[in-house]
């Protein structure tokens, strides 16, 4: 095992240059699944929020059910640093389903995705988010967020709502996963949020077109719960936080491995 390792380390922490001489790998050459100590083979470093961590990220997930006298950590997981939040919710979330029946789970900005969005839809379950990864919607320009939109059993578009209250019926557009809504345009002239509407005029019919895809559509309805959720003053995933911090450390046993936990929170009873 010490050859291997030793082997690992020459491979992975340092390069033979035109000279055939040894230099060390610099920043972005090193692989955030380097070897990083020997004591510990699996560790790997990440960099999040601007501090570095080396070791494993931790999942936690605990029932917030404001009902429930008590609330239970349901699940456990411990991963590579390197494993994104949402692939490890989009792994835990079928066996979560069948074994506390939940419908809803709070959790924070990292964990979405279009992968997490379809098995969500195939378990059943909302996501509620504190904040939605990605880039934040303009304040000078109507969103996806501000339309209702009524969706079938499979998650797709049916019809959608403006702010105005004018309904127009869903259509597939020609690639897969797109869609288009027609407005007439009577309906949209004396609009007062004409400026700032995503839908675009048609030139040769008397109608302006909503474009968008599933991920948009599943962007702004996640972005609408969250909405709700501030809205009612309530924080379903704050405790957690406490959960957390009573079982992470700064520091492992052996001094030089960080160890990360990442968190969110079901939303139903425990089974």
């Amino acid at each position: 095992m010490t050859l291997i390792n030793l082997k690992r380390v020459f491979e992975e922490h340092f390069v033979v240059t035109e000279e055939s001489n040894l230099r060390p790998k610099q920043g972005k050459e090193l692989s955030a699944n380097s070897l990083q100590s020997p004591d510990d083979e699996e560790a790997t470093y990440r960099q999040k929020r601007g501090e570095d961590y080396v070791g494993y990220v931790g999942n936690l997930t605990e029932t917030c059910e404001p009902e429930n006298e008590l609330q239970l950590i349901v699940k456990v997981q411990v991963e590579s640093n390197t494993k994104d939040d949402a692939k490890m919710l989009d792994e835990a979330l079928p066996e979560l389903k069948e074994r506390t029946d939940l419908d809803e789970m709070h959790a924070d900005g990292g964990y979405n995705s279009s992968d997490v969005d379809d098995t969500l839809r195939e378990q059943e379950v909302d996501l509620v988010q504190t904040a939605i990864r990605g880039a934040k919607p303009s304040s000078k320009s109507l969103g996806l967020e501000d339309f209702q939109w009524e969706i079938n059993a499979d998650g797709q578009p049916q019809s959608v709502t403006c702010p105005q209250g004018v309904t127009a019926i869903v259509t597939p557009g020609r690639k897969e996963n797109r869609y288009l809504a027609y407005f007439n345009l009577p309906d949209c002239e004396a609009c007062p949020f004409s400026e700032q509407c995503p839908t675009q005029k048609l030139k040769r019919k008397p109608q302006r077109v909503l474009r968008f895809s599933q991920q948009q559509v599943n962007v702004a309805r996640r972005r609408q719960r969250t909405a709700e959720a501030r809205a009612s003053g309530q924080n379903l995933r704050a405790a957690v936080e406490a959960s957390v911090r009573s079982v992470t450390s700064s520091r492992c046993p052996s001094g030089n491995i960080l160890l990360e936990m990442g968190k969110c929170q079901c939303g139903g009873n425990p089974a």
